[in-house]
C-alpha cells in the first residue's frame, strides 16, 4: 500500500510539499513506520501521518467506504491557476533527454481546460482537482488523490531533477528499510514510466508483492542484489541493468577468466582463449560441465533468470558472459571435458579472473578484400576516418560485407547507411511516453525519430550486413533502417531486439537502474 501511494503522490500529485520533499529519505522512513501497522485502521493513519505533510489534499480512507469530498475551490481571482505534472519519460533519470515539469493551467474561476496541448500532440486531457482519482492500495486501504491542485506559483522545469546524492554509507550493507525502499522506489518508476508493457505483457503488478517479501528476508546484501536483477528481469529489456555502489567498490564485476564461453548444440563450450593468458590447459571446443563444483547448465540457467533482454540469443550472451564474472584476481575453477571424445576424464582448470582479457579476433582487418572486389567493413572497430578513406575500394567493390554483431563505437553509421541509398533515410519511429496520469492511463507518445543527413556518395555493389544477438541499442536502431529501407541483406543470428535512447534511476541505498525509457 505504501509502495502504491508513494508512486501516486510523487510522480503525480503537484503539491509544492511534494516538490520539496526529499523522496529518498521519505521512502525508508515510511518503510520503517507502516510495518508496524497492524490492520487496515492503524495503516489509515500511519499513511496519513506520513503523507499528509507532503500531500495534504490526499485523503486516504477504508476501502469500500465512501471516499471523502475534495478540498473545496478558492474564489475565482485572475491569478488563479491550476498546476499538473507533464512528464516527457520520466525526468528524474541521469540522462537521455527527459524532463518532467510542472505545468500551469490558467483557472480564473477555479475551473481547468478540458484539453492542452504538448508538443506535437492535441487534446490531451487536463487534470481536474475536483475530480481526484480513486485507487485502491491494498491492506484494505483506498487514497483519493488529486492529480491537479489549485496554485498562484509559475510552471518549474526539470521537477524531478535528481535533488539526492547516494547516501553516505551507500558501500554498506542496506538494512531492510532500505531494501524495501529501494524496491518501492524502483517498482514505482517502472510501473509508470516504462514503455514497453503492451509488447512484452509483463504482468509487472504481479512482481510487487513477492520483491517486497524477498527483500524482506534477505540474509546478505548479494542476495538482495540477485532478487533486484530477477525483478528487473521481467521487464525483458536489454538495456535494464542494476548497479550498486557496493558492487562497484568491491570490483565485484570487473574480473573475467581468459575464456569466452557459447553456446553450441546444446552445450556451454569454450570458443575463445584470451590470446594473453599464456599456457593453459583450456582448448576451443572443450566443454564447461562446472563452475566452482556446480553443474554450469544450472549456474547458466541460474544467471539467465537474472538477465533482462527482449531475445532469448541476448540474454543466453550476455549470461554466458556474467556466470564468470567476478573480482580481478580472484580464481574460478572450470571442469571441462572433450566432447568428441566418450573416453576422455573431465578435468579441474583453475583460472584467475582479469580486468579486460585481451581475445585474438578471428576475423580479417577491419577493412579487407576477402574475395574478389568483396570488401568486408567491421563497423565495431572502424572510425569515420577509416570508412572515409575506403569510399573509393568500396565504390569499385563487387560486394560489401558489414559486420554488425556488436555494438558499433567509434563512427557515426548514419553516414555509411546514407550511401546505400538514394532517397532520404529516416529512424524508425523512436517514441517517448508523455505521461500525464498513472498506471499508463491517458498514455500518449511523441515521435522523436529523425531523418539521416544525405551524402554525396552512393554505393552500388550488393550489400550484407552480419548480425548477432549482441547487436542492441544504436546497432538495432542502424539494422532497423536496413530492414525497412532493404539497403542490404542480413545473415546471422537474432539480434538483441532493444533500442530506444536509455534512462537511469538512482534508488536509495547507492542503487540505481537502467532501463529503456522509449519504445
Amino acid at each position: 500500500a505504501f509502495t502504491r501511494l508513494l508512486g501516486y503522490v510523487r510522480f503525480f500529485h503537484p503539491s509544492q510539499q511534494a516538490l520539496r520533499a526529499n523522496w529518498t529519505e521519505f521512502a525508508v522512513r515510511g518503510m520503517r513506520a507502516v510495518e508496524s501497522a497492524p490492520d487496515a485502521e492503524s495503516l489509515i493513519a500511519t499513511l496519513h501521518s506520513l503523507f499528509e505533510p507532503v500531500a495534504p489534499s490526499v485523503a486516504i480512507y477504508r476501502t469500500g467506504s465512501t471516499p471523502p469530498p475534495p478540498e473545496p475551490p478558492p474564489p475565482p481571482s485572475p491569478t488563479l491557476g491550476v498546476a499538473m505534472w507533464h512528464h516527457f519519460g520520466f525526468g528524474g533519470g541521469l540522462g537521455g533527454g527527459y524532463r518532467s515539469t510542472l505545468r500551469r493551467f490558467p483557472a480564473a474561476s477555479g475551473r481547468p481546460p478540458a484539453f492542452f496541448r504538448s508538443f506535437k500532440v492535441d487534446s490531451v486531457p487536463a487534470a481536474d482537482p475536483q475530480q481526484p482519482l480513486q485507487v485502491e492500495l491494498g491492506g484494505g486501504v483506498s487514497a483519493s488523490v488529486p492529480l491537479a491542485v489549485y496554485t498562484v506559483h509559475g510552471e518549474r522545469d526539470d521537477s524531478l531533477a535528481p535533488q539526492n546524492p547516494p547516501v553516505p554509507d551507500s558501500t554498506a550493507t542496506p538494512d531492510r528499510a532500505t531494501r524495501l525502499a529501494v524496491v518501492a522506489s524502483l517498482w514505482t518508476v517502472l510501473q509508470h514510466f516504462y514503455p514497453y508493457f503492451d509488447v512484452v505483457h509483463t504482468n509487472w503488478d504481479s512482481t510487487l508483492a513477492p520483491t517486497l517479501s524477498a527483500a524482506a528476508t534477505h540474509a546478505d546484501a548479494d542476495a538482495f542484489d540477485i532478487t533486484l536483477e530477477r525483478m528487473v528481469a521481467a521487464l525483458h529489456d536489454g538495456h535494464a541493468t542494476v548497479y550498486s555502489a557496493r558492487r562497484a567498490a568491491s570490483r565485484a564485476f570487473l574480473g573475467l577468466p581468459p575464456v569466452r564461453l557459447g553456446w553450441v548444440e546444446g552445450r556451454i563450450v569454450v570458443t575463445a582463449v584470451a590470446d594473453s593468458a599464456g599456457p593453459t590447459a583450456v582448448r576451443l571446443g572443450d566443454e564447461v560441465v562446472g563452475i566452482d563444483g556446480h553443474p554450469a547448465q544450472d549456474a547458466l540457467l541460474d544467471r539467465e533468470t537474472r538477465t533482462s533482454g527482449a531475445t532469448p540469443g541476448f540474454v543466453r550472451s550476455t549470461a554466458l558472459r556474467r556466470m564468470l564474472l567476478g573480482v580481478p584476481g580472484t580464481t574460478v575453477i572450470l571442469r571441462l571435458r572433450d566432447p568428441l571424445d566418450r573416453n576422455a576424464a573431465e578435468r579441474d582448470v583453475p583460472l584467475v579472473r582479469v580486468q579486460r582479457p585481451s581475445f585474438f579476433r578471428e576475423r580479417p582487418a577491419k577493412i579487407a578484400e576477402v574475395g574478389q572486389r568483396i570488401i568486408y567493413v567491421d563497423l565495431d572497430r572502424i572510425t569515420d576516418a577509416d570508412f572515409d578513406g575506403a569510399i573509393p575500394q568500396l565504390e569499385r567493390a563487387a560486394g560489401i560485407i558489414f559486420d554488425m554483431r556488436s555494438y558499433p563505437h567509434p563512427f557515426d553509421a548514419a553516414r555509411i547507411l546514407a550511401t546505400l541509398s538514394d532517397s532520404l533515410l529516416r529512424t524508425a519511429p523512436l517514441e517517448v511516453p508523455l505521461v500525464t496520469q498513472p498506471d499508463h492511463r491517458a498514455l500518449r507518445f511523441i515521435d522523436h525519430g529523425w531523418p539521416l543527413p544525405q551524402g554525396s556518395t552512393r554505393l552500388r555493389a550488393p550489400v550484407a550486413f552480419l548480425i548477432g544477438p549482441d547487436a542492441v541499442s544504436g546497432a538495432e536502431t542502424t539494422l532497423a533502417i536496413v530492414e525497412a529501407y532493404r539497403l542490404g541483406t542480413t545473415v546471422g543470428a537474432i539480434t538483441g531486439g532493444t533500442n530506444g535512447r536509455a534512462n537511469n534511476v538512482s534508488l536509495p541505498g547507492g542503487y540505481g537502474v537502467r532501463f529503456t525509457g522509449q519504445r
